[in-house]
């Protein structure tokens, strides 16, 4: 749904952006959705914070509802931007600054310390301010920090860019055949009118010529009447 009120059917692209953070690798799960203008218009994207998650109320690239505002999005050009570029973009302003942090979690918090934890808006570990972290040999400290099944560990393969660039191309042109047809369609209806409308025009202009004949034979015979009955006389 627009602001405006206004609802479309978008191609939806949802994974990870990689990014790295203090030594430390992480994924920061996001949604990309293209717009029916698309590579024309810049897409729109979101972070999706996982349950044990919260977006950074202090981030310069999120907005707190989760929209990305990074400046290549709001500097999209076609065709020298494209989603390979924008999730590189992505990437490095996360990198420098984590858009979400960490829930306090553990079983084995204490109720003050979760208290204490949900108190401030800091991550409850400095070094973790995502979730998550990429090949640290299974700690337990991470363990708890899983993304839900719909968000893959990786980042969003080529082929999926490839596959949904080919699909905004063809619902582009297919939508402009279907433009280039209705018109079409319209412009022989008028034809059709037109020729419907000279071909009356010529019914009755022949039925005019038909009287016109008529009336001047009725004209000569009532002259030739008039001049044999001046000769009688």
């Amino acid at each position: 749904y627009y602001n405006d009120g206004t609802a479309k059917e978008l191609l939806c692209l949802y994974g990870t952006v990689t990014c790295q953070y203090k030594g430390n690798r992480y994924n920061i799960p996001i949604e990309i959705f293209l717009q029916p203008e698309h590579p024309i218009v810049a897409p729109v994207a979101y972070v999706k914070p996982t349950p044990d998650m919260y977006v950074s109320p202090t981030s310069r690239d999120v907005q707190p509802d989760g929209t990305v505002i990074i400046p290549y999005m709001r500097n999209w050009r076609h065709p020298n931007s494209d989603l390979n570029n924008l999730i590189n973009a992505m990437s490095d302003a996360f990198s420098q600054s984590p858009p979400v942090y960490s829930n306090a979690g553990g079983g084995s918090t204490t109720a003050a310390a979760a208290a204490a934890t949900h108190s401030t808006p800091y991550p409850t570990h400095t070094s973790m301010p995502m979730p998550s972290v990429i090949g640290t040999g299974g700690s337990t400290a991470n363990t708890s920090h899983s993304y839900p099944y719909g968000y893959p560990q990786t980042q969003i393969p080529q082929d999926v860019y490839r596959d949904s660039l080919q699909t905004a191309v063809f619902d582009k042109v297919r939508n402009r055949l279907d433009e280039t047809l209705q018109i079409g369609n319209a412009q022989i209806d008028s034809l059709r009118k037109t020729e419907q409308d000279l071909q009356e025009g010529d019914k009755k202009l022949q039925i005019m010529i038909n009287e016109a004949q008529q009336q001047q034979i009725q004209a000569q015979v009532f002259t030739l009447s008039f001049v044999i009955f001046i000769c009688v006389f």
